[in-house]
């Protein structure tokens, strides 16, 4: 996905990186809107082996179609690790890498347990599970798209800004109103929709503090932000055993701020 990204940014006019990587991020976000309840239904009928077999199978035909039809380089520029290395130590680039294992840390808390999440805090929605899962993936697409645009129109910067300070009175309210609802539903979808804003940003900053002269930085940031995810599974699942999965939403609040105040403090850097 790294080298995607890189090799799209490179192809795109520095006033429309958003929106190009907004688009082709797009495919990830349509996927999951599709792919996850469709599977949840397949499974409800057929075996996981066989939807396994099924996958894999895609993947093989996938797999054969770049093969064949993607074009060859010209040229293998060659990796020069130790000069790549030196961008760790422009404060740009590190605000970029540790924006990213935060705010991810927030997001992976509630988006790996939002099913279970939305099923503790009101049992009968549990047969409309699918549905719901639609939904966010569609709240996906659409926070991209908008991160996209924002981009392009006020920078990453000021957006990113924006996004995370959204994300704190977002995950505020959903933390607030875990009775009701309606309230939960609509603030949940939200709350997707500027996670991806947020995503949207933090892919396009890499490339553009590095003006994408570094394929190891843009790899680093990628490993940040599963980094980031795994982190904030893992210190959620401790904190739904030690007190409840309500309380999964206030690390996203928690994460959101620390962003936005690390943000706000390096706001004279003018990136």
């Amino acid at each position: 996905m790294a080298f995607i990204i890189i090799r799209f940014a490179s192809l795109s006019p520095k006033e429309k990186v958003g929106k190009n990587l907004s688009l082709l991020i797009a495919g990830v976000a349509a996927a999951l809107m599709v792919g996850v309840p469709l599977t949840r239904e397949l499974v409800a009928l057929y075996s996981w082996k066989f939807v396994f077999l099924g996958l894999i199978f895609i993947m093989l035909l996938s797999l054969a179609y770049f093969i064949s039809y993607l074009p060859k380089g010209t040229h293998q520029k060659e990796v020069n690790l130790k000069l790549e290395l030196q961008f760790l130590k422009e404060r740009k680039v590190l605000l970029v890498h540790i924006s990213s294992i935060v705010t991810f840390i927030g997001y992976g808390a509630i988006y790996t347990y939002l099913t279970p999440y939305i099923i503790h805090q009101f049992s009968y929605f549990e047969g409309y599970t699918s549905v719901f899962l639609m939904i966010i993936g569609l709240s996906s697409f659409i926070g991209n798209l908008i991160g996209g645009f924002f981009c392009d129109r006020f920078g990453f910067y000021k957006s990113l800004v924006g996004g995370s300070f959204l994300q704190v009175c977002l995950s505020f309210i959903i933390f607030m109103t875990n009775t009701s609802f309606v309230i939960q539903l609509v603030m949940i979808c939200l709350w997707m929709v500027n996670g991806w804003f947020i995503g949207l940003q933090i892919n396009t900053a890499i490339t553009i503090v590095t003006q994408n002269k570094s394929s190891l930085m843009i790899s680093l940031n990628s490993s940040g932000i599963q980094l980031g995810q795994a982190l904030g599974t893992s210190i959620a699942a401790m904190i739904i055993i030690k007190a409840n999965i309500s309380f999964i939403v206030l690390l996203s609040t928690v994460t959101s701020i620390i962003v936005f105040i690390i943000l706000n403090a390096n706001q004279k850097m003018k990136i």
